[in-house]
């Protein structure tokens, strides 16, 4: 509680003695008349638990005293009224403290690892329209999820990296499942011909995972200003090893589900759109605020991605 606080605190206590006061001498004044024994003043036509009020002045007093009761006694309350606790609602990882700054890094690869599954969950819950004067400041958090399930081919592995970029504003990245070293790239890093703004790296400490024992690895990055699109926005997943299923999750605010979407593969060397044709499971729900899109046995060196209108 702050000092303010403090001070409005007592003075309200004291404000609502007053008002009690005020209420117990008004009412001492009504019984008076109505014994008799008090003359009446002016009439007023009102009645306060069956006793009708004569006195002007001692009505207005006695409203006074309640205002003085009810105000102060109001906002003490909401002064009093424990903060809440923490609530449920999307995740948003904060500025990362502990990290090792790298020049520059090679590009991940999953090499001495099979990849079962690799299921991103984007989480927009937490998006929120960002106006001009905010842009270039951390104003809406969108964060992705990242479960990636291996299999580790080699004993010699040691450790398997994942990587986060952004052209925008930024993006903190961290591990939920394994220890990890976070390294963040000083130098000049490209996804592609893309230059990014920010570059970060998990490097996953593995060396205890067993030869051929299958582990679950959970990432979760928050980028901030990202999907400000307000009509339109998309999202890719690029695959740049041999996996066996790949997908991906979209929770949509409540306030603004999606509308319309497509979807597209594109090849990496190319760098051609085409339209997605391929087998794939599907499952946008009905109240438009969940988009879940599978596919199996996808393409290594393609990006799919998903455009939709909101």
């Amino acid at each position: 509680m702050t000092m303010f606080e403090y001070i409005f605190l007592v003075s309200s206590i004291i404000v609502v003695l007053l008002g009690i006061l005020f209420v117990i001498h008004t009412l001492l004044i009504f019984h008076r008349q109505r014994k008799g024994t008090l003359p009446s003043g002016p009439q007023v036509d009102l009645k306060i638990f069956g006793t009708e009020i004569h006195g002007g002045r001692s009505f207005a007093i006695f409203v006074i005293g309640v205002l003085l009761i009810i105000f102060p006694l109001k906002y003490s309350v909401d002064i009093l009224k424990p903060p809440p606790g923490p609530q449920p609602g999307p995740s948003i990882v904060p500025q990362p403290i502990n990290f090792v700054e790298v020049a520059e890094a090679a590009e991940p690869t999953m090499k001495g690892f099979h990849v079962l599954k690799d299921i991103r969950v984007i989480d927009l819950r937490s998006r929120i329209p960002v106006p001009e004067d905010k842009k270039n400041e951390e104003y809406s958090p969108v964060t992705w999820s990242r479960y990636t399930l291996l299999r580790k081919l080699s004993a010699d592995i040691e450790f398997v990296d994942f990587e986060f970029g952004t052209t925008g504003i930024n993006v903190y990245p961290r591990c939920l499942t394994h220890e990890y070293t976070l390294r963040k790239v000083t130098g000049p890093h490209f996804h592609g011909k893309i230059k990014m703004k920010h570059t970060w790296q998990i490097r996953v400490d593995v060396k205890n995972i067993k030869t051929n024992e299958d582990f679950l690895v959970i990432n979760e990055a928050t980028y901030w200003n990202a999907f400000a699109g307000e009509e339109k926005e998309w999202a890719a997943m690029a695959v740049t090893e041999e996996t066996d299923l790949i997908a991906m999750v979209i929770l949509f605010p409540e306030d603004k589900p999606f509308n319309n979407y497509t979807l597209y593969a594109q090849p990496h060397k190319l760098q051609v759109v085409k339209p997605f044709r391929d087998p794939s499971i599907l499952i946008p729900s009905e109240n438009r605020q969940v988009f879940l899109w599978k596919i199996e046995k996808p393409k290594k060196g393609y990006t799919y991605q998903a455009n939709w209108t909101w």
